[in-house]
């Protein structure tokens, strides 16, 4: 009918729209009107409350009465996928790693879901709490195992592309943490800068290069403040920041495409990330709203 039709923003309204009408037909009829009303509902909320998780809550509950599979597989993996993401922007690493995995659990039951998605959210948060817990090495380990992992998978060449950039920023980021020399730290940083500029995320790359800008102020006022003999010997070459090329004000704001909710998207581009978190978070701060598909699904 014209729910089915409906565009994909429209979607839930023209669901719900319907839900009354259908209530004066069969109980299947009513049923499979209701679970869709509530899972499209959920599906283009994309908020950091639980109102998402309930609706798909709810169109699990009246799916199942009716054994529509596509939308009890559908409604459950992407509730726990809420779930997540919730508990990853309250800092409740714990229990986004469990909802995560609860979602790859799911897509391992039904044939018609993919595991990638939850796979690389849940190896970024997993890295992410590890890396606050200043374990850099461990964190590292975790990002790459799930490179591998994703590489084994049947994931888009585009979406692997972004996830692939993400994660080895995110390396790079934190490999800058365990780096003993200012050189080798300095590389890694801007390695990582690299990564997020090509993808267009705007936070991580303000975050990096506030570190870069940062350490090129300290460089600067270890120079100035240095006592008077310091001026006999050779002067201390200056690193150029970032700032010396085209201003970060110029780099457009791509990851709001990211962010915001895609019809299209199949998992959270940047998730992970940490309000506050400055030095030891380095996913993208902001949530559900929603990566998911694309920023979230």
């Amino acid at each position: 009918g014209a729910a089915e039709r409906a565009d994909y923003w429209e979607r839930g309204e023209a669901w719900r729209t319907a839900v009354l009408p259908a209530a004066e037909q069969s109980v299947p009829a009513f049923a499979y009107v209701l679970a869709n009303a509530l899972y499209w509902s959920g599906d283009v909320g994309r908020t950091h409350s639980r109102a998402d998780e309930l609706c798909y809550e709810g169109a699990e509950a009246a799916a199942a009465t009716i054994d529509l599979d596509w939308v009890v597989g559908h409604a459950t993996y992407e509730r726990h996928r809420a779930a997540a993401h919730r508990h990853r922007s309250a800092r409740n690493h714990g229990l986004a790693v469990r909802n995560f995995e609860a979602a790859r659990e799911t897509a391992g039951a039904y044939s018609f879901l993919d595991a990638w998605e939850p796979t690389y959210s849940s190896a970024v948060v997993r890295s992410n709490r590890l890396s606050a817990a200043r374990d850099h090495e461990a964190a590292v380990a975790v990002l790459d195992d799930a490179l591998d992992e994703l590489r084994d998978m049947d994931v888009p060449d585009d979406r692997f592309a972004e996830m692939r950039d993400h994660l080895v920023g995110q390396r790079h980021e934190r490999s800058a943490k365990r780096a003993s020399a200012e050189d080798d730290r300095l590389a890694h940083l801007e390695a990582a800068l690299d990564h997020y500029e090509s993808l267009g995320f705007d936070r991580s790359v303000d975050r990096v290069a506030g570190k870069l800008e940062r350490d090129a102020g300290d460089s600067d006022h270890s120079t100035d403040s240095g006592d008077l003999g310091a001026g006999l010997g050779p002067k201390p070459l200056l690193r150029v920041g970032r700032d010396a090329g085209p201003s970060l004000a110029d780099i457009p704001d791509l990851h709001d495409f990211l962010t915001e909710p895609d019809p299209t998207a199949v998992g959270s581009a940047d998730p992970g990330v940490l309000p506050d978190e400055h030095d030891d978070a380095f996913g993208e701060p902001g949530g559900r709203e929603r990566d998911s598909h694309s920023d979230y699904r």
